[in-house]
C-alpha cells in the first residue's frame, strides 16, 4: 500500500509541475517574398548574436496557398508587419 501512495504522490507532483508551465509563442515578422509565391518570416525573439559576428535566426516559409488553406479552415492567421 505504501508503494501505491508513493507512486500517486510522484504522479501528482509531476502533474503540478507540468500544469504550471508557461508557454510563449514566437513573434514572427514578415521580411520577404519569393517569385514562386513563398512568404518568409523570422522570429524576432529568437535572434542570437555571437562574438564571431554570426547571427542565428529562426525562419518560417509558407506558400500563399498554404496560408489560404489555414484561413479557410478557421485558424487564426495574420501577417505581422
Amino acid at each position: 500500500m505504501k508503494s501505491l501512495s508513493v507512486k500517486l504522490g510522484v504522479v501528482l507532483i509531476g502533474l503540478l509541475i507540468f500544469g504550471n508551465a508557461e508557454v510563449w509563442g514566437a513573434d514572427w515578422k514578415y521580411f520577404a517574398s519569393g517569385t514562386d509565391g513563398t512568404l518568409w518570416w523570422y522570429d524576432t525573439q529568437g535572434v542570437t548574436y555571437h562574438p564571431t559576428m554570426i547571427i542565428h535566426i529562426w525562419v518560417k516559409r509558407l506558400k500563399a496557398d498554404e496560408i489560404m488553406h489555414l484561413v479557410k479552415n478557421g485558424q487564426n492567421w495574420r501577417c505581422l508587419n
